[in-house]
């Protein structure tokens, strides 16, 4: 979830962990200048009002420009009242509203799409998992016979990754700070970033939907392992990837 106006966050309306429904009102913001500028387009409005009337009487050959001025001061308008009512914050979505640290910016001037939150479904859960540069070639390009998901904690059982989706777009920031060093993940982070998010090297993204037996207790952010069993290749291709995917990451070319 982000704001879609900036503006100064006010307060919260839904508690974090409460649970939900599409449409209702989780925070709320103001924004002075923006009240300001609506009053300024509705003066312009009513100026733009009385001098067509006056021209539709006196000097009929201004009704064009007069009324197109007319229709941009409308259009101003309609934009800045979409953005006032943007100033509460609605979830998008049924499910259970998680902004673990978002009451700590009360007071504080937020940017427009800066993230506030999530609304997490409990009735779905997905599987993401990072691929490094080495191997993305192998698994992007081959179909799977079948996907297990293994969560720590609960190594013994096995879950299903359905629906899987590779996203073919190359990423540096983690979708979770749990996947790198500082989150007790694999992925290698960059020195330069504290909140342990940044990826040292380039990675690209899988996603599974989790198809998962009753035993196993599913939670957002809990980690774990996904295994893809793919279609069998020769030797030969396979030492061939292997000497070019070396060459590239020593040496660039």
């Amino acid at each position: 979830m982000v704001n879609e106006a900036p503006g100064y966050f006010e307060r919260l309306i839904a508690q974090p962990g409460a649970t939900v429904v599409k449409g209702q009102p989780l925070a709320i913001f103001s924004n002075p200048e923006l009240e300001l500028q609506i009053v300024a387009a509705k003066a312009s409005r009513a100026e733009m009002e009385a001098r067509l009337l006056q021209a539709m009487r006196l000097e009929t050959a201004n009704l064009k420009p007069l009324r197109s001025m007319l229709d941009s001061v409308e259009k101003r308008i309609a934009r800045l009242e979409a953005d006032r009512a943007a100033l509460t914050v609605r979830a998008r979505q049924d499910g259970v509203w998680v902004a673990p640290s978002l009451e700590e910016g009360v007071g504080r001037w937020l940017a427009k799409g800066t993230s506030l939150g999530l609304i997490l479904d409990p009735s779905a859960f997905d599987f993401v998992a990072t691929v490094l540069q080495e191997d993305v070639e192998r698994l992007f390009a081959r179909n799977f016979r079948e996907t297990e998901i293994r969560l720590h904690g609960q190594a013994e059982e096995t879950a299903l990754g359905l629906n899987v989706r590779k996203i073919p777009a190359e990423k540096r920031n983690l979708p979770s700070a749990a996947l790198g060093w500082a989150g007790g993940g694999d992925v290698p982070i960059s020195n330069q970033d504290p909140n342990g998010q940044r990826a040292a090297e380039p990675f690209f993204e899988v996603r599974a939907d989790v198809a998962a037996p009753k035993e196993i207790t599913l939670a957002h952010g809990r980690a774990g392992k996904i295994r893809f069993e793919l279609e069998p290749e020769p030797l030969l291709p396979r030492a061939v990837r292997s000497l070019r995917q070396l060459l590239q990451k020593r040496y660039q070319i």
